[in-house]
Formats: structure tokens, sequence, C-alpha cells
């Protein structure tokens, strides 16, 4: 986990360097969840589907 945040600190310029604010901080955090929890739970019903029918893959 600490790879993604240290290549996201590298890739992107600090807040500091650009203005942001907290709201703008608290929204991108959101964001990450919600992108996150929809991976997972697309990944997890694909999983699950090959597990139940191996005959198709």
């Amino acid at each position: 986990m600490s790879f993604f945040c240290c290549w996201a600190w590298v890739a992107l310029p600090p807040c500091s360097a650009m203005p942001c604010s907290a709201t703008t901080t608290k929204a991108t955090t959101m964001l990450d969840y919600v992108l996150g929890g929809l991976t997972l739970a697309i990944l997890l019903g694909y999983l699950t589907y090959a597990l139940v029918k191996p005959e198709r893959f």
C-alpha cells in the first residue's frame, strides 16, 4: 500500500504546489473509496462466477 502512496506523491505535485482545499481532498478520498469498492465488487463477482462456472473459462 505504501508503494502506491509514494507513487502518487511522485506523480502528483503536493497540495501546497497548487491551490486545493480540505473539501477537494475529502472528495478525492471519497472517490478513491468508491472506485476501490466498485473494483472490489466487480473482481469478487467475476472470480465467484469463474469458481461456480469453471467450464466457461
